[in-house]
């Protein structure tokens, strides 16, 4: 897999979309779900309501894989757009 991106979340949210593009590139995903940011008021919510917010449709999100070579040109890129710097996945 050279590079891919997928905008937005489907009905599996953050994870389903990483579950989605691993499947479709035959990836094998460890993801340390603890790194993936939450902002607390959605934490606290999903808590008290007993979901997970990492499987909910998250609608706005960007997931972009990029190889290591090009992370620093991606970042430059996204950064300015709101876009925050997530440890690796692998």
């Amino acid at each position: 897999m050279e590079r891919c991106m997928a905008w937005g979340a489907p009905e599996g949210g953050d994870i389903g979309s990483l579950a989605v593009t691993g499947t479709a590139n035959a990836l094998e995903l460890r993801i340390e779900e603890d790194c993936l940011p939450v902002a607390e008021p959605v934490r606290r919510t999903c808590e008290l309501l007993g979901f997970d917010p990492l499987h909910l449709a998250n609608e706005g999100r960007l997931l972009a894989v990029v190889p290591e070579a090009d992370r620093e040109l991606a970042m430059e890129v996204l950064v300015p757009l709101s876009g925050e710097l997530l440890p690796r996945i692998c």
